[in-house]
């Protein structure tokens, strides 16, 4: 990623993920970022229609994402879901 915005071409980070990352540095270098989660089969024609200014993202998540790791986990008192899984049994 360092390398990419190092060419001075304009870069699109375009995020395929489930969950919230700590991007500190790619939101102080990267002029566009896009959460995109996992689409589906039609995701690379939605993708290229946002960057291209064809169409307006719209959506509005309830995810918050960290500045740093240390903010991790984003919950306080949280049932555990067994990952990783504790019981000695």
């Amino acid at each position: 990623m360092k390398a990419l915005v190092a060419t001075g071409k304009p870069v699109i980070l375009a995020l395929f993920t489930g969950r919230p990352l700590d991007l500190c540095w790619e939101s102080e270098h990267v002029p566009a970022i896009l959460n995109v989660w996992f689409a589906g089969s039609e995701a690379g024609d939605a993708i290229a229609d946002v960057m291209f200014g064809d169409m307006s993202p719209s959506g509005k998540l309830t995810t918050s994402f960290p500045r740093a790791v240390g903010q991790l986990p984003l919950y306080y008192n949280h049932l555990n879901t067994g990952r990783p899984d504790t019981d000695d049994t």
